[in-house]
This record gives C-alpha cells, structure tokens and sequence, in this order.
C-alpha cells in the first residue's frame, strides 16, 4: 500500500508539473498575441538600424599575399607585420606613413595587416598550384600576410610599398649583402676551376695527338666528370643569386571586390534579428512592469 501510495504521489507531482508547464506556455502565447503589433515596427526599426549602420560604416576587404624568402625567416617577418599592425591599432598614422611611404587617407583605410606562417600540407598545396619549379622555392621560408581595408584601390600600392619596407631593413640588407658575396666568391672558384680544368684537357688531348708521353695513360671521362659537376654548381649558385632577395611574391594581393564585413543582405539580418531581440525584451519589460504595479496595488490594499 505504501508503494502505491508513493507511486501516485509521483504521478501527481509529474502531471502538476505538466500543467505548470502548459499554464506557463499558454501565458506566454497569450502575451505574444496581445503584443503581435509591435514585432513589425520593432523589425522595421531593426532593419532601418542594419542598413544605416551599411551605410554609416565603410565596408571592410580582407585580401592576402602569399610570399617567399631564403634570407628572412618567418619570426622575423611577423615581428616587421606586427610592428606595422601596432602602429594600425593606435592610429598612428604619420609614422605609417611615413614607413610605407603612402598618404595618410591611404593609411587610413588600413584596418589590420597581419603575418601568418605556411607549414606542412599548405606548402606542398601552393608549390603544386604555382607555374614555376617547385625546388626553387623549396629552402625558402613561405608565409601569407593579410590586410583587412577599406580602400581596395591601393591595393597594388600597398603590396609594393610592405614589401619594399621589409627589404629595406638595415639588418636584412646586410644579411643579403653579405650572403651575395659569399655566392660570388664561390662562382669565381667555379669559374677558374672551370677554365683550369679546360685548359689542362686541351693539354692532355694536344700532347696524346702528337704522340708525347705515350706511356701516360690518362682518362679524360674524370674531367668530363668534374666539369659537369662544377657546371652543376655553377647553375645552382647562379638560381640562388637570382632568388636573393628578401620577398619573392608567389600570389599577390588579390582585389576582391565582396566586403568581409556586413554587405547589404547581412545588414538586413543583422536588423531582423535585432529588431526581434529587442521586441522580445519589451514584452519581458511590459509584464514585469505590469506585475511590479499588481504588487504594489496588492499592498496598497
């Protein structure tokens, strides 16, 4: 009996709970209802507020450069990009200006300019797209810088204007001045022994022709040999020095022409759901008013 008696307590408990749940639903489409006229003007209003803020705010382009160097490292072309980014944050527009060499409304319209590493799967992607050989690039630090601005027409000015200010850093001038002489020295070893290498073949073959030294047996495949090794070189220091240089662009900035930030169509989202936001929170209003009022008349009585 017991057990039958905690078992309808249980059921009791479930279908009070059930009826507190319907009753509170009921109350809520109730007040909906009644206040179902001010969802279109709460809308209306949001969607004018979405457009207008389109309007009132300049949209936002977000484009990147994809680039390459064997001279600079990756750490140390982020700490460049952010020192221009911190420059961007605290609105320091002359000494931008001055760096990257642009006007101030051009520096304006930059909003951020960021540098992100390529590693792993994203390098072999980007080697397989390119036209040119993938071994020319494949001791090369890669890295990606992204802007986000206002004014897609500098876009091309911009891309020279960074890149020029990171070539121009006193440290990496020195390092490619002296990484230059290091490949030029060894070009002109290559160079002389090339020409010593050839010299004393015309020798040999000149003496075998005129029958001296015939018991001389000589093998001219081991200078063949060497000088297609040292021909080998030659190309490769001659592939380095062409590349030695700070940045090597392997996608420019792209000029998009769809903003990151809101466009019209997510304005107006942006408005309807706003507008529902706020019409939600003045029908919570109203009634809480409404109940704050049926309290005090309750204890005025």
């Amino acid at each position: 009996m017991e057990t039958k008696s905690e078992d309808q307590k249980q059921s009791q408990a479930r279908f009070d709970d059930e009826i507190d749940l319907l009753e509170l639903l009921a109350k809520v489409i109730r007040i909906v209802r009644k206040r179902i006229l001010l969802l279109p003007i709460f809308l209306i209003l949001g969607i004018g507020l979405g457009i207008s803020g389109y309007f009132a705010f300049k949209p936002t382009f977000q484009t990147k450069m994809i680039a390459s160097s064997t001279v600079i490292n990756y750490p140390a072309i982020a700490g460049i990009i952010n020192t221009l980014n911190d420059l961007v944050k605290e609105a320091n527009y002359e000494e931008l200006s001055s760096r990257l060499k642009l006007t101030s409304d051009d520096i304006k319209s930059i909003k951020e300019i960021s540098c992100e590493n390529i590693i792993g799967e994203e390098i072999e992607e980007i080697n397989n797209v390119r036209s040119k050989r993938v071994d020319e690039y494949s001791e090369q630090e890669q890295f990606i810088i992204n802007v986000k601005l206002t004014n897609t027409r500098i876009i091309s000015t911009l891309q020279k204007s960074v890149v020029d200010y990171i070539e121009n850093n006193p440290y990496i001038k020195n390092k490619i001045k002296i990484e230059k002489e290091i490949i030029q020295r060894e070009l002109e070893n290559i160079d002389n022994d090339l020409k010593y290498n050839d010299s004393i073949r015309l020798m040999v073959i000149a003496k075998m022709r005129s029958g001296e030294n015939q018991n001389i047996k000589i093998d001219l495949g081991d200078f063949d040999t060497q000088q297609v090794e040292l021909y080998e070189r030659q190309s490769t220091l001659q592939k380095e020095l062409e590349l030695l240089k700070n940045i090597q662009i392997i996608e420019p900035f792209t000029k998009f022409q769809k903003p990151t930030s809101f466009d019209i169509p997510k304005s107006i989202v942006a408005g309807v759901t706003g507008g529902l936001f706020l019409w939600i929170m003045t029908l919570m209003l109203l009634e809480l008013n409404k109940a704050v009022k049926k309290v005090e008349l309750s204890e005025d009585d």
